[in-house]
Formats: C-alpha cells, sequence, structure tokens
C-alpha cells in the first residue's frame, strides 16, 4: 500500500526533525522519489 508508506515516512520525517535535520535530508530524498511512482 503506497498510502502507508507515504505516512510511515511523513512520521519518520517528522520524528528525524527533533534528532536532526541531517537525517531529514536523507528521508526527503527518499520521498521524491517515491511520490513519482
Amino acid at each position: 500500500h503506497p498510502h502507508g508508506i507515504k505516512v510511515r515516512l511523513e512520521s519518520g520525517i517528522v520524528g528525524r526533525v527533533k534528532k536532526g535535520g541531517l537525517r531529514l535530508t536523507l528521508v526527503s530524498s527518499v520521498n521524491v522519489p517515491g511520490n513519482t511512482k
């Protein structure tokens, strides 16, 4: 289910933001290609 993956990615992004912005960049990169598909 792509919808479930998207929600999980968003949740991970929020958690990473609190831990550090460096990880957010990595997650963002994965979200860009995932959204296209």
